[in-house]
């Protein structure tokens, strides 16, 4: 229900974001649409105010260097320097909500209790805290940009949105980028006991690095899975939000962002292609995440 609620804001910030692009019939996709959208949603739902945006944005970065395993000395310790930063901005936001609660995700996060009795510790609010901020706008910001990408890609799939922009069909799109794209590729997992694959015994306690991107390129669960195709008809047995009980929290509201996110761009843009001038597309180098570095494009206006 505080999902549903949340649908006119999500739905007024994508034309708000399109508004200010619009009449130049070309824009960078990554962060004129693709950041912000996720980003000021995440940041409303933290209760924080819109001026902290580039807080938001530094420090996600921050987290996401940490991740990445690409950065070197100097870089290690900034990222180390913003996440403490992080950390002190919301303590005391934290402490603020304890004494005053609001209708957002962080008062729901300091007054909850753990077996009904005893409250999160700062530390595993924090964590927690983290997560959302990352998961709840990197993943998101690749997908719908690489989203963009794919439709320009394919311009029969392209075609079949414009016949058909129901509610299925984005939704259909938003499963098919999500498979294909795999926002979040791979994530760190210890076996609970010895399990058997391919014949090779992988001992209990391992850490595994599984890769949600390979099962979600698996031909023999999706057939000719390099192949981006609305019409399958097991788009939602793609793996990208995990399962089990590591199914990403903010699934629901990824979905939701998307769905409405690329409803707004196919109401008001239309003829995508990539800018004049511009090169295809490249990824950043990152162990678990996988994105964009940005997307140049013209589109036509509606």
């Amino acid at each position: 229900s505080s999902l549903k609620s949340l649908e006119p804001f999500i739905e007024g910030l994508s034309n708000e974001l399109i508004d200010a692009f619009i009449d130049q019939g070309q824009c960078e996709f990554l962060s004129g649409f693709g950041v912000p959208l996720p980003l000021r949603v995440i940041v409303s739902q933290l209760g924080a105010p819109q001026e902290d945006l580039p807080l938001f944005r530094k420090w996600t970065e921050a987290f996401i260097g940490n991740l990445s395993q690409q950065l070197d000395r100097a870089g290690t310790l900034q990222a180390a320097k913003d996440m403490v930063e992080f950390q002190h901005y919301f303590v005391d936001r934290m402490n603020e909500r304890r004494n005053e609660p609001a209708d957002d995700i962080l008062s729901k996060l300091v007054n909850a209790s753990f077996d009904g009795e005893q409250p999160l510790t700062d530390a595993e609010c924090l964590s927690m805290l983290s997560q959302i901020l990352v998961a709840g706008n990197e993943t998101t910001s690749a997908s719908l940009t690489e989203g963009i990408w794919l439709l320009i890609e394919n311009p029969d799939q392209y075609q079949l949105l414009k016949d058909d922009p129901s509610p299925e069909m984005i939704s259909r799109l938003v499963e098919e980028v999500l498979r294909i794209s795999s926002p979040s590729s791979n994530m760190f997992r210890r076996t609970t006991r010895d399990v058997e694959m391919h014949g090779v015994t992988i001992p209990e306690n391992s850490i595994l690095f599984a890769r949600f991107a390979s099962a979600n390129h698996d031909d023999t669960q999706f057939p000719e899975a390099a192949t981006f195709n609305l019409m399958r008809d097991n788009l939602k047995d793609q793996v990208a939000f995990g399962k089990g009980v590591h199914h990403c929290l903010g699934a629901a509201l990824s979905r939701r962002e998307m769905n409405i996110g690329f409803k707004v761009i196919l109401e008001r843009m239309e003829n995508f292609r990539l800018a004049e001038g511009a090169s295809e597309p490249e990824f950043s180098a990152n162990a678990l995440l996988h994105g964009m570095t940005g997307l140049d494009i013209a589109f036509d206006k509606k």
